[in-house]
């Protein structure tokens, strides 16, 4: 156990200094950046066993704050060559970033993932702002800090242009390629994803609007014994930013999805047991009746002495005949911090998670709250390197007894975990 703590404080000693810059070199437009992100510490729950974490049977996320059981960093670093001498000359980048992850209490070696991100990007294509990339990257994001919620995922291997200038907007077009099996029983089946977006409409003073669309397509493979068959999706997502709400900024998300594309955004692809499960004509039918509905509004307001981010969301899953999934999750939560100097604030978080499972008819509560003592380099929401201390407490229902807190707390209905950690990215 000692090795595990000092493995955490010695990630959280080798962090850059909170104001150096992440640019190492730059030079009439040529740069060489180091870049990423860490969370390193130890916690534990009763016992002192390794920290376990909560989370509700079926929600897709859980609320983060002294809630996170690994310490995890992606790493990497990228170089521009700028090809002319001018602000709006064409420039060519490489980046790449590996991640690396840990669990409290594992025995494991550290794992080095396989890249996240590995690719060539031109930009200021023909004089404008259009950029060209090509090969694996997140090539967009979107997420609720406080739960790491990604609810606009578009990563993967592929190529695509974005910041295409049409007017007052700008335009995105990607296309990105899944291998889910590769064996001589089932052959080699891939999943295809066209995404479409608008970025930046204005709809009024402080708001505008993002429109993506998902074309998304499992094919077919006839070269092994079994062969798969295709299956297609479609999705769409709504995303309105609003500034001034309640002296904060609002965004408010509507996603829809089905088919291969039933995801709605949250994540890139289908696994590979998706595609075992496509071996059976009347199974493809069934993913692709299958569908999501997802509505979610976030507001972060941020203060002289206090900032807060709230979540509301609503989500609806229908796959019952593919993968027994038929439920509702239902999330509402908040962070808040109180300054109590430039860098000391008080940050108290709690959330809660419903969770209705129509197939075995059961349904749930998971309720999470933290309390943490907290130091940053000034006064913002989003301040790095947050140094934080933490106790946290969790309470569900019967319905989820066993299923939460194991092993430490499988036969409870209650549980708790205290301990530290650091969180940075530059």
């Amino acid at each position: 156990m000692i090795h595990r703590i000092l493995t955490g404080l010695a990630l959280a000693a080798v962090l850059p200094a909170p104001l150096s810059a992440a640019t190492l070199w730059e030079k009439d437009g040529h740069e060489i950046a180091f870049n990423g992100y860490l969370r390193a510490g130890y916690g534990w729950s009763k016992d002192w066993v390794p920290q376990i974490c909560f989370w509700a049977p079926g929600a897709s996320a859980k609320y983060r704050l002294g809630n996170e059981c690994d310490m995890y960093s992606s790493v990497g670093g990228h170089a521009v060559v700028a090809l002319g001498d001018n602000p709006v000359a064409g420039y060519v980048k490489i980046e790449s970033r590996i991640p690396v992850t840990r669990y409290y209490g594992g025995d494991e070696e550290i794992d080095f993932d396989e890249p996240i991100m590995n690719y060539v990007e031109l930009g200021n294509l023909a004089g404008t702002s259009a950029k060209f990339w090509i090969g694996r990257r997140e090539s967009f994001l979107e997420d609720v800090h406080i739960t790491d919620y990604n609810y606009m995922n578009l990563k993967g291997d592929g190529l695509g242009v974005y910041d295409i200038p049409a007017g007052p907007v700008t335009l995105a077009v990607s296309y990105n390629i899944t291998r889910l099996l590769d064996t001589e029983t089932h052959g080699k089946v891939h999943q295809h994803n066209y995404d479409f977006g608008v970025r930046g409409v204005p709809l009024n003073p402080g708001g505008s609007l993002d429109f993506d669309v998902r074309l998304s397509r499992i094919d077919d493979d006839e070269s092994g014994t079994t062969g798969v068959h295709a299956a297609d999706g479609w999705a769409f997502a709504l995303r309105y930013f609003q500034d001034d709400v309640a002296g904060g900024q609002n965004t408010l998300v509507v996603q829809y999805g089905t088919g291969s594309a039933r995801a709605a955004f949250a994540w890139p692809a289908e696994a590979d047991w998706v595609a075992n499960n496509l071996l059976w004509w009347d199974q493809t039918r069934y993913l692709e009746d299958a569908r999501t509905l997802r509505v979610l509004d976030t507001l972060l307001y941020e203060g002289s002495r206090w900032s807060v981010m709230t979540l509301g969301l609503f989500e609806r899953r229908h796959s019952k005949d593919f993968d027994s999934v038929d439920q509702i999750w239902v999330s509402a939560g908040a962070r808040a911090s109180w300054y109590f100097g430039e860098h000391w604030r008080v940050t108290g978080e709690y959330g809660l998670d419903y969770v209705r499972d129509l197939n075995n008819d059961t349904a749930g509560t998971l309720g999470k709250k933290t309390l943490a003592l907290e130091w940053a380099p000034d006064r913002s929401f989003y301040a790095r390197p947050a140094f934080r201390i933490y106790a946290t407490r969790a309470d569900w229902s019967s319905d989820f007894k066993g299923r939460v807190g194991w092993p430490v707390y499988s036969d409870g209905l209650s549980g708790w975990s205290t301990g530290f950690q650091v969180e940075y990215w530059w």
